[in-house]
């Protein structure tokens, strides 16, 4: 009864809170074996008596070394177990990798072109498997730990995730944030996502609170547990449509080519026939899109005005308000008062402004002529000072800077002033430079004044040295190549077109992914940059396609082109995006090297090669186990492994060969190494 009544306080202060019920229970599962008063608790692992899994190693014994011995031999062991969780975890994540990187191509009916696309959605792997394979280690020590307790936090348990999650929502982002260089910028790519997956991160913090210190001090009962578990498919589920776009906004681009949401297609059509009429039947579709863009560009709305003023009182960037600016410059200088009151005192004999204060003109039509026309008493004379301001566009480099009175005769109503466009042969972003009106006079002394909101006229260059298009060269512009693989290993060409301009010296990045046809067996691995010369229209991947007995089976491989340089596009109606170009190459068995060997032969043919790369894979496990850094470095005297390399690999050497065991990620698409 005493040691009943001392394990039950005990129980019941450990809990925070007296449930009977609960607590004599867990004090039955606390008393001793022996009927004896004198029971003592458990020593700690620490103490002489005491045991856990692995330590003391050599029994009580152990327990009488030097303390600093102890705690020295013990954090070295444990650092050696670090080691160990930091092998494994680089495997595990490389199968995720491997898992979440599967692509598969689909058939778009409505554009009758096949398409590919990656299976796992980017948003929904980060939260699951990436989160998973980041965390494994303190997710499953939580586990291990509150099994082995019967379910009592002790040391470690749940405060392995609090304190990882603490870490990175605190020092991780702090780090971040602190790496990026100076005069560098860093932007979030989603904001959406950004958002939810931040709210959800605090939100785990209150709940946590909530569940622990208000609802059941110091005790999870089963439904917290299954609510909280609960928390995530339903975090997961949210990210995913903000990602799509179903929560906080459309991800879809839309095309510069609807200028405004009210314009029907037949008035679309004359306004583009009215585009090439102008600037010439030569133009691309897209610098005729441009020249509407900015031929038809709406007046700043309300909205912006009001995003403009929010982001100026918190440091925003502003929004491009040119008469904006102006009519702020003219309320707090007072210009703006004083024009008023001389309005009532004296009549305006003239006024000048611009009819038209956007124009756009092609890098090569060699001068704009923009109109200049006055208002009022016609009979008399009149001047007014003009001069072009540089924006984007530069003065020599784009335009001739230009300025000076424009004399206007008595009834003359309209002049027109000639700037001169400097065409070169370089690729440049469309530039824009300005137009002002800034004094005006008339003849005997009479007022004259310029209109406020048509003293100033926008004018866009449009540059017309396209470096082009860049796409992959195939018959009928289909995403797809046959490659023969033939009984000799041979370089195959895959050709790269650029079309829609040729002008200057543009880069693209290529690199080859393997998916039926595997790197190494059935092609080498590529990957570099392809340079297109000023006026050059092709050029060639080179591919080698190794030599093997193919018959009826087709494998395939894609071949990648990204990041484009000098202003070079990706065409956005192939197979990815214009971020990224995907051909799927298929190989086939040489014509002449078919016999009459029956489909079913080909395909467990090409399963046992398959398996003979797993095979030859795990096996190299085993070998770069027992090699410094792999092997590494014994061809390539520069890559040699240093005397570091040498001990680091020795004191490793037990994790590599137990984790060898692992299945390598060719087995089932990496779900089996997962």
């Amino acid at each position: 009864p005493k040691c009943a009544a001392s394990a039950h306080r005990q129980v019941t202060a450990r809990c925070g809170h007296s449930i009977a019920g609960q607590a004599q229970s867990m004090a039955d599962r606390s008393l001793p074996p022996t009927d004896s008063d004198d029971w003592l608790p458990e020593p700690a692992i620490c103490a002489t008596g005491g045991r856990g899994p692995l330590l003391p190693v050599f029994g009580d014994s152990e327990q009488e070394w030097p303390r600093g011995l102890r705690i020295t031999l013990y954090l070295v062991g444990l650092l050696w177990c670090f080691m160990g969780v930091s092998i494994i975890s680089d495997m595990f994540m490389s199968a995720i990798e491997k898992v979440t990187s599967k692509k598969v191509r689909r058939f778009d009916k409505s554009k009758g072109r096949w398409y590919t696309h990656e299976v796992w959605n980017a948003t929904v792997a980060n939260l699951t498997l990436m989160a998973l394979g980041s965390s494994a280690p303190e997710i499953l020590l939580n586990v291990i730990d509150i099994f082995a307790k019967e379910f009592f936090l002790e040391g470690l348990g749940p405060g392995t995730i609090v304190g990882s999650a603490a870490f990175n929502l605190l020092m991780i982002i702090a780090v971040c944030i602190a790496a990026v260089p100076d005069g560098q910028v860093r932007k979030i790519k989603d904001l959406s996502v950004y958002t939810c997956t931040a709210t959800w991160s605090v939100f785990a913090y209150l709940w946590m609170i909530v569940i622990l210190v208000l609802i059941t001090p110091n005790v999870v009962d089963l439904w917290e547990g299954v609510l909280t578990f609960l928390f995530f498919p339903l975090l997961t589920f949210l990210a995913f449509c903000c990602d799509k776009g179903f929560i906080g906004g459309s991800k879809v681009v839309r095309s510069e080519v609807i200028v405004h949401e009210d314009m029907t297609p037949e008035e679309l059509a004359e306004a583009y026939a009215a585009v090439r009429k102008k600037h010439g039947q030569k133009l691309s579709d897209d610098q005729a899109a441009r020249i509407l863009v900015a031929m038809n560009a709406r007046t700043p709305s309300r909205a912006k005005y009001r995003v403009n003023a929010s982001r100026s009182l918190f440091g925003g960037k502003r929004v491009k308000l040119a008469f904006t600016q102006r009519f702020g410059t003219m309320l707090t200088t007072g210009k703006l008062s004083q024009v008023v009151e001389e309005v009532v005192e004296q009549p305006i004999a003239a006024t000048f402004f611009l009819p038209v204060t956007k124009f756009a003109v092609l890098e090569s039509a060699g001068e704009v002529h923009v109109p200049v026309r006055r208002e009022g008493d016609l009979s008399l004379a009149a001047q007014v000072y003009f001069k072009t301001e540089p924006g984007t566009a530069l003065d020599k480099s784009d335009y001739v800077h230009v300025e000076g009175w424009l004399q206007f005769a008595p009834q003359e109503a309209e002049k027109q002033v000639s700037v001169t466009i400097v065409d070169d042969d370089a690729y440049e972003e469309d530039e824009t430079f300005y137009l002002t009106l800034t004094q005006a006079r008339a003849e005997a002394g009479e007022r004259a004044e310029i209109r406020t909101d048509q003293g100033q006229a926008a004018i866009l260059i449009i540059d017309d040295d396209d470096p082009g298009i860049l796409s992959f060269a195939t018959e009928d512009g289909k995403d797809s190549v046959t490659i023969v693989q033939q009984a000799e290993e041979y370089v195959a060409q895959v050709r790269v077109q650029r079309r829609n301009g040729s002008c200057g010296e543009v880069k693209v990045c290529y690199h080859t992914e393997g998916d039926t046809a595997l790197p190494g067996r059935d092609f080498e691995h590529c990957e570099g940059q392809l340079v297109f010369a000023d006026k050059q229209m092709e050029a060639t991947i080179q591919i080698t396609i190794k030599g093997a007995p193919r018959y009826d089976a087709k494998d395939r491989f894609r071949i990648f082109l990204t990041e484009p340089e000098g202003g070079a596009k990706l065409d956005p109606a192939r197979d990815g995006d214009d971020k990224h170009n995907i051909l799927t190459a298929f190989m086939e068995a040489d014509a002449a090297m078919k016999a009459s060997m029956d489909r079913v032969h080909s395909i467990l043919r090409t399963k046992w090669e398959k398996s003979k790369v797993g095979h030859a894979n795990w096996s190299a496990q085993f070998k770069e186990a027992f090699m410094v850094n792999g092997g590494a470095g014994e061809e390539d005297e520069a890559c040699a492994p240093s005397w570091q390399d040498y001990v680091a690999h020795f004191i490793t050497l037990p994790w590599k060969l137990l984790f060898a065991l692992v299945p390598p990620t060719d087995y089932c698409g990496g779900g089996l190494c997962f």
